[in-house]
């Protein structure tokens, strides 16, 4: 189910020591995209993150809203 996978995606982010919304972007953007993501695209999934704090209860679903945010472009549609 969703709830594992997103359990899967925390974990893959804690493994992996992608600390920053720009670590986090690039690494799922390079894993996902056929190509680098425009620069708009980048700033729009790293200002999504910006005030993401690992620590938090609410961290799981702030990835899982920037994975959306990923997969329901253009770029990612190409792939």
């Amino acid at each position: 189910g969703s709830v594992g996978w997103l359990e899967e995606l925390f974990s893959e982010v804690q493994r992996r020591g992608l600390s920053t919304p720009d670590a986090i972007v690039d690494f799922y953007a390079g894993a996902l995209l056929v190509a680098p993501p425009s620069p708009e695209l980048r700033a729009t999934l790293v200002d999504y993150l910006a005030d993401l704090d690992l620590s938090r209860p609410d961290a799981k679903a702030k990835l899982h809203g920037m994975l959306r945010l990923l997969v329901s472009t253009p770029e990612f549609q190409l792939s």
